[in-house]
């Protein structure tokens, strides 16, 4: 199953920290002259698990099944919770509708597990830039073929199959080296490449758009927070 994201903007006023309207693209997203969607590159929610595991360590190395999807890095606000100061008292208190949203904005839904927060200005500062080094099975012709360190087209996070093995690539080249490599058998190999994937993200898109701009000018970034969830 996939994990979401679910967020809520809080501004400091002279009452406190209160929700504030979300200044990012909402569901469901407008369409063009032939009815197809238009979707934007500027929204946070967007499940991207490099910026969860960046941001609060949630699927941070690995996917669905725990199949590997790069190694781990330190998560910039894991384990923060939701702050006592906070409108949003229940976590778990999900609102029935938009209208219901509209109308009690501490309604929004912040998911079920992994609830943290930061201030604009933390999330700004960090470093978006950040290298990961990820990897993945391959057929052993593209294996083959491909530079080492070099990301591929395709890959696959996991195989099952009676006729394929998932190999790592010392152990691949031993067997070849050997002429064990059965023909029968389609072979995976285990690849690595490092990249900085977090800069082509909604999230990063949002942090740095428009939009937030905005609000920043109004309330200041070290007086907004945005506090996060997630579900599963």
């Amino acid at each position: 199953m996939g994990t979401d994201i679910h967020l809520r903007l809080e501004a400091k006023t002279p009452d406190g920290w209160k929700c504030i309207k979300p200044c990012w693209p909402q569901y469901p997203y407008p369409k063009d002259e032939n009815g197809e969607t238009i979707w934007p590159t500027d929204d946070p929610t967007e499940r991207n698990y490099n910026v969860f595991a960046f941001l609060a360590g949630v699927r941070n190395g690995y996917g669905f099944a725990f199949c590997y999807r790069h190694k781990p890095i330190e998560p910039a606000f894991a384990g923060r919770g939701i702050p006592t100061n906070s409108e949003y008292n229940d976590p778990h208190d999900k609102c029935e509708t938009d209208e219901d949203f509209e109308a009690i904005p501490r309604g929004v839904w912040l998911g079920e597990h992994s609830f943290t927060w930061a201030t604009i200005t933390e999330l700004q500062a960090l470093e978006w830039e950040a290298e990961f080094t990820s990897g993945g099975y391959v057929p052993a012709e593209v294996y083959e073929a491909l530079p080492v360190g070099q990301a591929p087209d395709v890959f696959f996070e996991g195989v099952m199959g009676d006729s394929i093995q998932m190999v790592q690539a010392e152990d691949y080249e031993a067997m070849k080296a050997l002429n064990d490599l059965d023909e029968h058998i389609q072979y995976r190999v285990f690849v690595t490449w490092k990249w900085r994937p977090l800069m082509d993200s909604g999230f990063y898109a949002w942090l740095t758009g428009d939009k937030l701009a905005a609000v920043i000018e109004q309330y200041g970034a070290d007086n907004l927070r945005l506090l996060m969830g997630f579900d599963s």
